[in-house]
């Protein structure tokens, strides 16, 4: 545990003070006023946390600044409060300052790097929230953690109440004195109505008050208290209620990272405190949905990105989900990264579709495969290509850990495969794992759940035999040898998805 500032930043003090003093000569960008950065709502000197949570939460708040202007939810008055508490618990932090600099000359903050989608920094902000709000939790910490809390449950779109009752725990369901250190609208800035949403949310679920009518209700529109219609067709059954796949993910995250792990789908009943899942946000929602199998990400791991894409790609073949189960979507590694995980989304839009598909169809995923590769920011169909973003360097490596025998590209990964084994003349990644080529989405889910077909059983034992001549020559006078090369090319004959032996061809007629 270290603590938030050491005595080097203190001595910074007055300096900082002068330097957002400056701020206030220049008005803003409409709305945005400068926060009182002097009020002492907590007493900065007396936070501790470790240094990858401090910095997890100072990019999150940040982010919620600089990269969702777009969004209903970020409003003039949230970006105050978010810039009021990161540049209060360090002055110094230059993305808040960039964004505070931006607000005050009337633009609109330049993006960060980090936390793509608002849930993935609500999850970020709540994490850290939780342990500062915690019994046995230092004394300022306690006093920060219920203004980072609503900021959390304001960006989440379906806060969950066992958050909520912790929330107003900390908070004695009194609303917090945010005007002590930023300047609220007169207008009624949704921001500024979180605290009276959410106490009036917990008195409905405790049966004291009906559901305010913007929360939505999941027993049919929005404030019409009509029943959901019924639901055309059967709802699809669950028949594998666990189901994992290896799976090499690009990570949204600063440097285009990508690492190799377990990709998981649990579906469940809901637990207590979820029943808010179920339930109309937007008056354009689909009633038939309300009551449908939701999903959510698996916070023990790099919080999913592309939930929504999962839910429409997979709705294609099984438009009816089943009612009141929750589907949780997670991802794990065991690799070292850099970046901590809580800063970070794993993109599991080909992941996820192949295990909902698994689920519903009973048809389990071939252990021996891992598959890499993205399906993009919207709903995917059969004929959809994957797409893997240039990281082949780094998914051959993480591949090349995970002790599998097959890895599985998409077609056009070919020649970029073909250039990384120019540049490092090692064709030891072509082996392990053995490198397969899918062209589309549907070609994907029939190579992870049906029966390996005899022609790539022997293509790929006759692809094993051609390494197993390396104890004489090396991998690249193999690929040189016309005998082997002739023997690749019999192997494409009867599988021509056999990545690597296209790409040793290659490399071997210098292609």
């Amino acid at each position: 545990m270290i603590p938030y500032r050491d005595s080097f930043l203190r001595s910074f003090r007055p300096f900082t003070v002068g330097f957002f003093a400056l701020f206030l000569i220049v008005s803003g960008l409409k709305g945005y006023d400068s926060p009182d950065f002097e009020r002492e709502i907590f007493d900065v000197d007396g936070l501790f946390l470790e240094k990858n949570s401090r910095d997890s939460l100072l990019e999150a708040l940040a982010s919620v600044v600089s990269n969702f202007s777009g969004s209903e939810r970020v409003d003039s008055d949230l970006r105050e409060k978010c810039i009021a508490l990161s540049l209060r618990i360090s002055p110094l932090h230059h993305n808040s300052r960039v964004a505070h600099d931006s607000l005050m000359k009337g633009e609109n903050p330049p993006a960060t790097s980090f936390f793509t989608s608002l849930p993935s920094a609500s999850e970020a902000i709540w994490g850290v929230a939780e342990r500062m709000g915690a019994k046995g939790a230092e004394p300022e910490a306690r006093k920060l953690a219920p203004y980072l809390m609503e900021i959390s449950l304001h960006l989440h779109p379906k806060p969950p109440k066992q958050r909520v009752e912790l929330y107003a725990e900390l908070t004695e369901k009194e609303f917090l004195p945010w005007r002590e250190m930023v300047r609220l609208q007169p207008a009624d800035n949704p921001s500024s109505n979180t605290a009276r949403r959410l106490f009036d949310r917990l008195e409905s679920w405790d049966g004291r008050k009906e559901e305010r009518e913007e929360m939505g209700n999941a027993k049919g529109e929005k404030g019409s208290g009509e029943p959901v219609p019924p639901v055309a067709g059967d709802a699809s059954e669950v028949k594998l209620d666990s189901v994992s796949m290896s799976f090499v993910s690009s990570l949204i995250v600063r440097g285009d990272a990508v690492a190799g792990g377990l990709a998981t789908l649990k579906i469940r009943e809901p637990d207590p405190g979820e029943e808010d899942l179920f339930g109309l946000l937007k008056p354009d929602d689909d009633p038939a949905r309300a009551t449908q199998m939701q999903m959510v990400g698996d916070s023990g791991g790099i919080m999913p990105a592309g939930l929504r894409t999962i839910s429409e790609t997979v709705r294609q073949k099984y438009p009816v989900w089943p009612q009141m189960k929750v589907a949780e979507i997670g991802f794990s590694t065991k690799e070292e990264l850099s970046t901590p995980r809580t800063m970070m989304q794993a993109d599991m839009t080909l992941p996820g579709s192949i295990m909902i598909h698994s689920a519903f169809s009973g048809l389990p995923i071939d252990d021996e495969f891992i598959f890499c590769g993205s399906l993009g920011d919207s709903a995917a169909n059969k004929d959809t290509q994957i797409s893997v973003d240039g990281r082949v360097e780094g998914i051959l490596a993480s591949g090349n850990l995970m002790d599998k025998p097959y890895l599985i590209l998409p077609s056009q990964a070919f020649d970029a495969v073909l250039e990384s084994i120019k540049k490092s003349e090692d064709l030891s990644v072509l082996f392990s794992p053995q490198l397969i080529a899918v062209d589309s989405f549907s070609g994907a889910i029939e190579l992870a759940t049906a029966p390996k077909p005899d022609t790539f059983l022997a293509a790929t034992g006759s692809y094993l035999e051609i390494e197993e001549v390396a104890s004489r020559m090396s991998l690249v006078d193999l690929a040189k040898n016309s005998k082997v090369q002739e023997r690749l090319v019999k192997i494409l004959e009867d599988y021509p998805n056999h990545l690597s032996a296209k790409v040793m061809l290659a490399y071997g007629r210098g292609e």
